[in-house]
């Protein structure tokens, strides 16, 4: 044998070589992505355009989309206060602690 080798017969050289070629690449490629020109703020969408009242967005976005938001996010609301009330109870009946409960 020339080359040092594993128990499978692959060698360990040629192992070597595929992990730095493989890493070579990925720095490659990162470095690539990091040059990728970003798009200065005055010529992104909505910057520097005339400023909206929320009436003038919610007819522009749909009272729908406005309605639905508001409504997940009372959802969620709710679902804080009801844990916040019934967890002394559900801790006693239970006869956890308050980590447990969280």
């Amino acid at each position: 044998m020339t080359s040092v080798e594993d128990e499978g017969g692959v060698a360990t050289a040629g192992l070597v070589q595929v992990v730095l070629d493989a890493e070579a690449d990925r720095q490659a490629r990162q470095r690539r992505s990091a040059d990728e020109m970003l798009l200065p703020d005055d010529v992104l969408p909505g910057v520097g355009a005339q400023e909206m009242s929320l009436r003038d967005g919610i007819r522009r976005g749909g009272v729908f989309a406005f309605v639905m938001l508001a409504l997940l996010q009372l959802f969620g609301e709710l679902e804080s206060a009801a844990l916040a009330v019934l967890a002394p109870n559900i801790r006693d009946t239970f006869g956890t602690d308050d980590g447990t409960i969280v």
